[in-house]
């Protein structure tokens, strides 16, 4: 795999970090900026630390952005108790720290767990949400039923019941921090191996640990987004505080699950943009249509063709999103499904830096949706993937 050149954000420089006493415990948060609120939720094993590409563009766009780590994660207070990182608590955190900024209402930007948070709060706090932007995770007319959750993995490997394992996911990360952060962010992304996601989510036998299955890159090996910097940054802080805060997120999932039944009488009424990774696995097995079914305002859909897991990191700038590679142009037009595509199908050439070994071809439906068409390697089979909506 090339690596793409390092790519250092203009302003930068100017993002400061804070702690604040909010909701009772202390609360780590880096800010950029000033104007409207715009605050950034990560998720798991995540810090505050993968919105740094966007604070400084936010804050050059006119916003006052603010990245926190959430409770029991990096500069953020660890608290002893697994009840203490329920989605209830995460909410009344988030609802604090807006509070204690001093604005009225705020763009709620979620990825992952974050976005879990981001739902959870605009229905627990609607008048402080603003908007709302939520990435890789979709929303749902209800809380997600455990059990549902724990079917999809019946009799394979099942990232929910590991995760709420008491120090079965701490071991594997003690016993090599930088490894456990290279691995899990390059396997679940969109620079992985083609196949890597499908291996991991429909192929991994029940007894696995976490990191089987997950390649092992070496420097070299990483894509420009994920540097031996940033590596560092997850290994030391995760070090300090274990991975038992962040986890609590999947130790809170059935009582969250019965807390938060009663908040879902109504969705968010607020405008929505959502935007996901192609290579995702809650986009590639879950469905989006739920979410705009129930949504009254869901502005726009964006799902990004060769992007995993890490949105706002795989495709911080517009370099990350490029690639350089050959093309062969065709005009075409086909039916799929209850679809008539035309226009141009671009072909990717196998000796493109991406190191998918699949073909890709991008179709421009009449309506401005744009599809990406791509052949499995292993089965032969095609998928087709609305990216723009």
């Amino acid at each position: 795999m090339r690596r793409r050149p390092d790519h250092v954000i203009p302003g930068s420089e100017n993002v400061t970090s804070h702690d604040i006493r909010v909701n009772g415990i202390r609360y780590h948060y880096q800010e950029a900026g000033t104007g409207p609120l715009v605050l950034l939720l990560h998720g798991v094993p995540d810090l505050g630390h993968s919105w740094r590409n966007q604070l400084p563009v936010l804050a050059t766009a006119g916003f006052r952005a603010v990245a926190p780590d959430l409770r029991g994660c990096g500069g953020s207070q660890v608290l002893p108790q697994v009840e203490d990182y329920s989605l209830v608590r995460h909410a009344e955190d988030v609802a604090a720290l807006i509070n204690e900024l001093g604005a009225r209402d705020v763009v709620l930007v979620g990825h992952d767990w974050g976005a879990n948070l981001t739902w959870a709060t605009s229905l627990l706090y609607p008048n402080l949400i603003r908007a709302i932007v939520a990435i890789s995770i979709p929303y749902y007319p209800q809380p997600r039923d455990p059990a549902e959750i724990h079917r999809f993995s019946s009799g394979r490997f099942d990232f929910v019941s590991y995760f709420q394992k008491v120090g079965a996911a701490e071991g594997e990360m003690a016993a090599d921090p930088q490894g456990f952060f290279r691995r899990f962010f390059f396997g679940l992304s969109g620079d992985a191996p083609a196949e890597t996601v499908d291996h991991l989510f429909l192929e991994k036998p029940a007894d696995a640990k976490l990191l089987d299955g997950f390649p092992d890159p070496d420097a070299s090996e990483l894509p420009a987004w994920l540097t031996e910097r940033d590596v560092e940054v997850y290994a030391s802080a995760y070090s300090k505080t274990g991975l038992g805060g962040v986890l609590g997120f999947y130790r809170n999932i059935e009582a969250d699950y019965l807390a938060l039944k009663a908040a879902y009488t109504h969705p968010p009424a607020q405008p929505v943009l959502f935007l996901g990774g192609a290579v995702e696995a809650a986009i590639r097995f879950g469905s989006l249509d739920p979410m705009k079914s129930s949504l009254p305002n869901l502005r726009r859909t964006l799902v990004l063709p060769g992007c995993g897991h890490w949105v706002q990191q795989e495709r911080a700038t517009d370099e990350t999103a490029r690639h350089s590679h050959s093309t062969t142009r065709r005009s075409v037009t086909v039916a799929a499904g209850p679809y008539r595509l035309s226009g141009e199908w671009w072909r990717r050439d196998a000796a493109g830096d991406s190191g998918f070994s699949r073909d890709y071809w991008d179709v421009h439906a009449s309506d401005g949706a744009v599809y990406r068409l791509h052949q499995d390697s292993r089965s032969g089979r095609w998928f087709l993937d609305g990216y723009y909506d």
